[in-house]
């Protein structure tokens, strides 16, 4: 029997790698398709946690309302990644995901979740990793935030991205994910005009060029002494 094709996301994400093509099948099969379109609420802050998602396609935007009713975005994500970012604490979602474009997600359920995690234990192991390297991304976050400048967070930030979007050319490392300067104002904490004052230095400098809102890296080296050395 001919197999069907694998998903997207899930050949962009080593996460299933453990999985068999028969097990992945059945994943698959018990996994719920949802589309939305650009700016569509897939979960909002306080709803009840019953499933993990798959980015199938486009972009979605995790934020979380403070004081005063003001909104921090917390982080973005593409094709490939996954959202779960409560379904092992409280059952309830304590940020809200919204889409940027049109989207499609892959929805396991949370008991199908928790199986995959109980019967293999490399995708248990991934899935740790994960939430780890996330944990260490927000922490240095919080981090630039009360320490580094704008151009030192923006720099830090473009390291991290080429790291999990990053794809090797001949023209350097280009950041697979697009973003606007609105995105990555919002991510370092400061203005548009600020962030766009920043980039334009890096490119003059020959460090980035930007085309179709995505990032492509000349100079990682220069990115990275201004993190380690200009606060």
């Amino acid at each position: 029997m001919k197999q069907p094709p694998k998903p997207q996301s899930m050949k962009q994400s080593d996460l299933f790698d453990s999985f068999n093509p028969l097990e992945m099948n059945k994943i698959v099969g018990m996994a719920d398709e949802i589309e939305l379109p650009k700016h569509q609420i897939l979960f909002s802050s306080g709803d009840k946690t019953q499933a993990i998602y798959l980015i199938e396609k486009g972009r979605v935007r995790l934020s979380r309302e403070v004081g005063d009713g003001k909104e921090v975005l917390l982080a973005l994500f593409g094709v490939g990644d996954m959202i779960a970012d409560a379904i092992w604490e409280s059952g309830y979602h304590e940020s809200t995901a919204e889409t940027l474009e049109d989207s499609k997600f892959y929805e396991i359920g949370e008991d199908v979740f928790k199986e995959l995690l109980r019967t293999n234990p490399e995708f248990a192991g991934r899935i740790i990793q994960i939430a780890g390297s996330r944990l260490k991304q927000a922490e240095a976050r919080m981090e630039d935030l009360v320490f580094r400048q704008v151009p030192s967070r923006i720099a830090r930030l473009l390291i991290t991205l080429s790291e999990s979007y990053g794809k090797v050319t001949t023209n350097g490392i280009r950041v697979d994910f697009r973003l606007t300067h609105q995105d990555i104002a919002d991510l370092v904490g400061s203005s548009r005009v600020t962030v766009t004052q920043v980039l334009n230095k890096f490119k003059a400098s020959g460090w980035i060029d930007i085309e179709g809102k995505r990032v492509t890296i000349h100079n990682s080296e220069a990115l990275e002494d201004l993190v380690n050395h200009f606060p």
